[in-house]
């Protein structure tokens, strides 16, 4: 099992049975002002940070067609939110 440290948040995970739905994992930060989305977007899954819901112009993207890149992928995206917290 891999393991990652996110900063405090409030998290909602889908269940695993979803894994092929758009909506699989969210964070918030901020009272909402920050989001951290995982989804699964038909042939990719899709990795953003989003800042005051506007979901048009993410902070930061990224995509991976492979499932086992999602760990690494999501510690780079802990390590930004950890920095706009700093």
């Amino acid at each position: 099992m891999n393991k990652s440290t996110f900063p405090q948040g409030l998290l909602l995970i889908n269940e695993p049975r979803y894994l092929k739905e758009e909506d699989l994992f969210q964070v918030t930060y901020g009272d909402d002002k920050y989001v951290l989305d995982l989804g699964w977007y038909g042939t990719e899954y899709a990795i953003l940070i989003i800042e005051s819901l506007d979901w048009s112009n993410s902070l930061w993207e990224r995509r991976s067609k492979q499932l086992s890149d999602l760990f690494q992928l999501m510690s780079e995206a802990a390590t930004y939110i950890r920095k706009i917290f700093n």
